[in-house]
């Protein structure tokens, strides 16, 4: 943890981030028209997402490992927890919407869909490994395994490009 704290904090302190929420959570959020509820930000970083979900009437639970990230953002509707991904557990049956946007860990993909509440939404969007990898491909998916890690819930839209993979789901039971 204390490694990935420091290159985060060395990233937010050092370069000067845009506030920009994501065009996928703006459409997939008026398209479904997603009711306000409890909503989970993984790794949220300076924290555009959970503010846009806040002024949407969510009630928000903010998780980064990064305290820098986390200070720069506040909205009576946002909780924030620094937290290390690696031992960290969501609450089970909690959540009416989980958001994970270029954060990738597998190993918390059941804990996501068991933190989903009956009727929760889960909208995820990471890079896809290519043929031409810059970077540790541990940090890209393979193509198709968003689809298959989350086929225990409905899938309303997946979708991949050359440099992307992009997954709406529902939990039903």
């Amino acid at each position: 943890m204390k490694r990935d704290k420091i290159k985060w904090d060395g990233k937010y302190t050092s370069i000067d981030y845009q506030r920009k929420v994501s065009k996928l959570l703006v459409e997939i959020q008026s398209q479904m028209n997603i009711e306000a509820g409890t909503a989970l930000d993984i790794a949220c970083g300076l924290g555009q997402n959970s503010l846009f979900l806040a002024e949407k009437g969510f009630k928000v639970d903010s998780l980064d490992i990064s305290d820098i990230a986390l200070s720069q953002f506040s909205h009576p509707k946002v909780s924030k927890k620094q937290v290390d991904f690696d031992t960290y557990r969501f609450q089970e049956n909690h959540y009416d919407l989980i958001i994970d946007f270029y954060f990738l860990e597998r190993r918390l993909f059941p804990y996501i869909i068991a933190a989903l509440k009956p009727g929760g939404f889960f909208i995820f969007e990471s890079f896809l490994s290519s043929k031409e990898t810059f970077s540790n491909p541990d940090h890209k998916l393979r193509s198709q395994e968003l689809l298959h890690a989350f086929l225990p819930l409905q899938i309303i839209s997946y979708v991949e490009t050359d440099e992307t993979a992009t997954l709406v789901a529902k939990r039903v039971t």
